[in-house]
């Protein structure tokens, strides 16, 4: 990587002084675009990668009654591979909104041929479901990328490509007493925000969001479990360690 680096040519010009750190911002007036951007890539992630990656290995050594790591492995990185070969094809070759969506759409696929490829034991389903969700996770993050690049002011480019990272990596369980204490402080917290970009008069907006979504959280979480109890190998990761059901 460090030969591939040193040969590539420059395609940005050179910079008066010398370097300096860009902290992460996004312009009010690509806001908007800017979220639906890091919804796409935080899905194709979370979906695409982070659920198949966890689960196809267990899926796969229920199905092929097998506990060869290397077979589980092979079928394991069929997504990635996958992912590859459609980032590849489509680079330079589709509109980005419409990629996303279409992206999006592929994962939705996958994870249904997922669902339904224990409780029906086909192994050709999970290996389906496996090929869509990495070429939807490859054609939604590449063009979600491919639309930050299009959409960031080429002289703040690298301070909203840190920030599309930063949304995509945060997460926490935030209200419960399992989340830890924020290291920063209140004065911290406030730079940090107006380093992002983020005002007084973006509040409403999040308290409305959060208006919507706080009378379905339980809703969402036991349609969840319920989903999760269809699954043995799944569930007992819910139950106590004497394997009677957890009600928390």
């Amino acid at each position: 990587m460090i030969v591939a680096l040193r040969i590539a040519p420059e395609s940005a010009q050179g910079g008066e002084g010398g370097w300096r750190i860009q902290r992460p911002r996004v312009p009010r007036e690509i806001r908007a675009d800017f979220a639906r951007v890091v919804l796409t890539a935080a899905a194709a992630w979370a979906v695409g990668a982070g659920l198949f990656l966890s689960v196809i290995p267990s899926y796969a050594a229920d199905l092929l009654k097998t506990e060869n790591l290397a077979l589980l492995g092979a079928v394991t990185a069929i997504i990635l591979a996958t992912s590859c070969v459609a980032q590849v094809l489509v680079r330079n070759g589709a509109p980005p909104v419409e990629a996303q969506a279409g992206g999006l759409g592929l994962l939705a696929l996958g994870l249904l041929a997922l669902v339904l490829a224990t409780p029906l034991h086909v192994v050709a389903l999970l290996i389906i479901g496996a090929v869509l969700a990495g070429a939807g996770h490859g054609l939604a993050f590449l063009a979600a990328q491919d639309n930050l690049t299009r959409i960031a002011p080429e002289e703040q480019r690298a301070e909203v490509s840190a920030a599309f990272y930063v949304c995509i990596y945060l997460g926490y369980t935030y209200g419960t007493p399992d989340a830890a204490r924020s290291p920063l402080t209140l004065e911290e917290l406030r730079r940090l925000e107006q380093a992002v970009g983020l005002a007084d008069e973006d509040e409403p907006d999040l308290r409305r969001a959060g208006e919507v979504l706080a009378p379905q959280a339980a809703d969402m979480v036991d349609a969840w479990r319920a989903m999760l109890a269809e699954f043995p190998h799944l569930a007992s990761y819910s139950a106590k360690p004497d394997g009677t059901p957890n009600p928390e």
